[in-house]
């Protein structure tokens, strides 16, 4: 029996290697259609739209480490963005920076601003949000160093996605 198999084989492996053609000519290596362009080569304003965060499929989560503070500690802030569509988001950055957070009192005056405070590298940057998924952007910023001398009172922490204006969210923050 195990002598059949092998006579099999053997007329079998040489049947087939008479079907292939060890040279094939170089004809038959050219694609048989013309070279298409890509979907998005040369037209910004197709890449604009494509890459366009639409604010329906993005749900946004702001959470403070402490929402009452004492002067001089700090305060943990994380903006979540998830994704609810069904195909990746990608967020395009100028800089390192991804989030910029802005403190203002009673009134709506500016009292503290993130990048003001920090310097972030001028390289290029994304982040890619797949289906289903989330991304946290946090950062800490200390009490102490707000202009204005830092009265006790009620603050509003405003937490946003830098360089997308419209994806932002604020919370209460007490100073003690």
């Amino acid at each position: 029996m195990i002598r059949n198999i092998l006579l099999w084989l053997a007329i079998f492996s040489v049947s087939l290697t008479e079907a292939i053609e060890i040279n094939p000519s170089k004809e038959r290596l050219k694609p048989e259609r013309p070279h298409r362009p890509y979907l998005f080569q040369g037209d910004p304003r197709r890449m604009e739209r494509a890459n366009t965060v639409q604010l329906r499929d993005v749900i946004l989560e702001l959470d403070l480490s402490t929402y009452s503070a004492k002067k001089g500690s700090q305060v943990g802030v994380n903006l979540s963005v998830y994704n609810r569509s069904r195909r990746p988001i990608v967020f395009l950055f100028p800089n390192s920076q991804r989030l910029e957070v802005m403190v203002v009192n009673e009134f709506d005056n500016e009292v503290f601003l993130l990048s003001s405070h920090k310097e972030y590298n001028n390289t290029k940057g994304a982040t890619v949000i797949n289906p289903r998924e989330r991304a946290i952007f946090s950062d800490v910023i200390r009490v102490s160093g707000w202009s204005g001398g830092m009265p006790a009172g009620r603050y509003k922490v405003i937490a946003t996605v830098a360089g997308y204006p419209e994806l932002q969210l604020s919370a209460s923050l007490v100073v003690e």
